[in-house]
């Protein structure tokens, strides 16, 4: 897996819609259309769960001026993006623009864009906060091995994050919406054995404390939200700067989205039972593991378009695992 940021300067300025994830979206693909075609119309046509997430652009030093429906881009001013990718094939793609950068990418209608210059592409020896690569092994052998000792898992959520049912924005934390679907993206860049390591020791402690259905939502893969037993397991401890920002309007079919930001602790309850004692630690790794894929995944709906984006923590649990061994 890796994170990256694209170095932006505007060649001519212009404006944009205030909510650029789309475009940044859009222009991300052209740039691989361009080497990987394949690759491209694979990451915009596969149903489900991308395995990539795209920020919406921002700027360096406030050099921008931004309203409620549009942002004005001034000639040289210095902007960037973030792409994770959890997916092989274009992770390897990033990879060589680490070397070689594309020269140049356009957001919005073609020649009546904005039009920028690639400056470079910062990976993760860069120092920038939000480049980093690990791979899923590192993760579980990381957080997965019996020395580790975890109690509060802290996720910094950067963009709006929300979660759709039905039709309906859910702009909440709740454990249930962002821990079954940074499982379900396990799964899919983890593949089903090291996915299993994640996803058992949960659904153990979620049916050990009378939640029997979560066997069913959690283990082998099977579909299904885990509420409620998370929401009774998996506990919103603290909740730090966590507000509604203003909506992001997206061009149709995607629309107006409300979602949330902020930092939110969760920590994993101590055992209801004897029955439950057991599987205490290995749930609590176990969340701390997804808590930091998290990084990589986003969380909740539209992570491709700029939404659900997450910092690295403040304080991360693998330092407090570490000192507390």
């Amino acid at each position: 897996m890796l994170g990256v940021i694209f170095k932006l300067r505007s060649v001519g300025g212009g404006t944009l819609p205030a909510t650029t994830g789309q475009l940044v979206h859009a222009a991300l693909l052209g740039l691989i259309r361009h080497e990987l075609p394949a690759l491209a119309a694979r990451l915009h046509d596969a149903p489900g769960l991308r395995p990539f997430t795209v920020g919406a652009l921002e700027a360096t030093n406030g050099s921008t001026t931004r309203t409620r429906d549009q942002l004005r881009i001034p000639a040289g001013a210095d902007c960037w993006f973030r792409v994770t990718s959890s997916d092989a094939e274009l992770t390897q793609c990033l990879g060589r623009w680490l070397k070689a950068p594309p020269p140049s990418l356009e957001l919005g209608p073609r020649n009546a864009g904005v039009a920028f210059e690639i400056q470079g592409l910062a990976g993760p020896t860069s120092g920038h906060p939000l480049a980093a690569s690990t791979t899923c092994r590192e993760l579980t052998a990381r957080w997965m091995a019996k020395s580790m000792s975890v109690r509060d898992i802290e996720i910094r959520v950067r963009t709006p994050a929300t979660f759709r049912e039905h039709d309906i924005n859910i702009p909440l934390p709740l454990a249930s919406r962002v821990f079954d679907g940074l499982l379900k993206k396990w799964r899919n860049a983890a593949g089903p054995n090291l996915a299993d390591q994640v996803e058992a020791p949960i659904a153990a402690l979620l049916v050990a404390s009378g939640f029997p259905e979560a066997g069913f939502a959690v283990g082998s893969g099977r579909p299904g939200p885990m509420d409620p037993g998370v929401d009774a397991v998996v506990l919103v401890k603290h909740l730090d700067t966590v507000h509604t920002p203003p909506p992001w309007r997206f061009s149709p079919p995607v629309g107006l989205q409300i979602g949330f930001t902020g930092r939110v602790v969760y920590t994993v309850r101590e055992a209801p039972s004897s029955a439950a004692a057991p599987f205490v630690s290995a749930a609590r790794r176990a969340v701390a593991l997804l808590a930091e894929f998290a990084f990589f995944a986003g969380i909740g709906a539209h992570t491709a378009f700029g939404m659900g984006q997450v910092d690295r923590p403040v304080r991360s649990p693998y330092h407090e695992a570490t000192n507390g061994r």
